[in-house]
């Protein structure tokens, strides 16, 4: 039995032989999911092309190059409290019909994120009004 204080590296470095090694799958995710994450991004601020951007990769990255992009995307989907969130879902929607293959699904999916945002557009706004306006007139009475 050892009685000397482990250094916090001896530590970490046990721990991780622990964990055993990545599979060639998961290598791949962390070595382009980052790529897809970021082509997202440059999207979103308009400053790129999806089909142009994924064309030249080669066929068995693009998966990996894919899942960064959704996640992204779906990260930046939200209820559209202004144009500028709107214009965002917009684009969100765009990148999912370029990329999606699965028209039907796609469809639908697209289908329930317009509903909602056009409820929270037609009702919430109507909502909020509404409840300004009695918060205003038990203030005033």
């Amino acid at each position: 039995m050892e009685n000397r204080i482990k250094s916090a590296l001896e530590i970490a470095m046990e721990k991780a032989a622990k964990l055993g090694k990545l599979t060639p799958e998961e290598a791949s995710e962390l070595k382009w999911g980052p790529e897809g994450e970021r082509l997202a991004a440059l999207y979103l601020r308009g400053q790129g092309d999806l089909a142009k951007a994924l064309s030249p990769l080669e066929h068995g990255v693009v998966p990996y190059v894919v899942r960064g992009l959704v996640t992204v995307l779906l990260a930046n989907l939200d209820i559209p409290r202004n144009e500028t969130a709107a214009a965002t879902n917009r684009r969100v929607l765009q990148a999912f019909r370029a990329l999606c293959r699965d028209q039907k699904a796609l469809k639908v999916i697209t289908g329930r994120v317009t509903y909602v945002t056009d409820q929270y557009a037609n009702y919430g706004r109507q909502q909020l009004e509404k409840s300004y306006q009695a918060l205003k007139e038990q203030f005033t009475a």
